[in-house]
């Protein structure tokens, strides 16, 4: 484990050019959602132990694969009725990314007739700024809005990845899309992958790393997590590991148990995040 004091210390990880900045500034961009809908369908070896197929995930429902709406379908749209807060907007800007739909996918079928509300309430709501992570993008194209032009200003879309595979398979289509905003997403990471093509062509605003949760979490190795820093260093890209995942192959070569209170810690302690290059 990384330590001020060791060879393997959290600047040996990285070199000592990088501009580095705590995962606590990443996280405070992050933790605003809204989920207009529940329910998935597995779609590629990510989804294998995804936390929205988890009953505990949706305790009040019997099949957390089921889709269906959300109390908070359009939450951006919605006012405060009462007292001083009377008319103002229940969701305000902080400064924050409201990550869209972190509890579905976006770009699911059953959602069709329901993401032109949505997206209308994108468009109204330009204060806010809104990040919508896929896996389904092939589906991109014919889900946008009328009005989408060259993209929204206030919407950024992130493909997510886990191995070889799915990158070489979606990302030549983010590189294609014709959205203002572009990230990319390697979690959770499951292999090495070699993304130096993909940030060639997409040029994304971020990429974001981390490893699996959860009791049946595959391993991910801080080695494909280097090499993935190392690839966005080359690429000036900015760069965020999120996470270990439960089940973590340090630089010792040892895999180690991290609980889900750590994950994001002990990313953080590898110093590998930079948010401008």
């Amino acid at each position: 484990m990384p330590n001020s004091g060791s060879a393997h210390g959290r600047r040996a990880c990285v070199g000592s050019t990088a501009r580095v900045v705590s995962d606590s500034r990443f996280l405070e961009e992050a933790l605003n959602s809204w989920n207009p809908w529940r329910g998935c369908r597995p779609f590629s070896l990510g989804c294998l132990n995804c936390f929205v197929m988890s009953a505990d995930y949706h305790p009040y429902y019997d099949e957390p694969s089921a889709f269906s709406l959300s109390e908070s379908y359009l939450l951006p749209l919605e006012r405060h009725f009462h007292g001083e807060k009377a008319g103002k907007w229940r969701m305000q800007d902080d400064g924050r990314w409201v990550i869209t739909c972190y509890a579905s996918e976006f770009l699911l079928e059953e959602a069709d007739k329901y993401r032109p509300a949505v997206w209308r309430a994108m468009s109204l709501r330009h204060d806010l700024r809104f990040m919508i992570i896929v896996k389904r993008i092939h589906r991109l194209p014919q889900c946008l809005p009328e009005d989408w032009g060259e993209g929204y200003d206030n919407v950024a879309l992130a493909c997510s990845v886990e191995d070889q595979r799915a990158a070489d398979e979606r990302l030549p289509l983010l590189a294609q899309a014709v959205v203002k905003h572009k990230m990319i997403v390697a979690e959770p990471l499951l292999s090495p992958i070699n993304l130096r093509p993909h940030l060639a062509a997409v040029k994304p605003e971020r990429l974001t790393v981390g490893g699996e949760s959860g009791p049946s979490a595959r391993v991910c190795c801080l080695e494909w997590v280097l090499d993935l820093h190392r690839q966005s260093l080359d690429y000036k890209v900015p760069f965020w590991f999120k996470q270990t995942g439960s089940n973590f192959v340090d630089e010792t070569g040892q895999k180690v148990e991290v609980h889900r209170s750590r994950q994001s810690s002990l990313a953080s302690d590898y110093e590998l995040n930079n948010l401008t290059l």
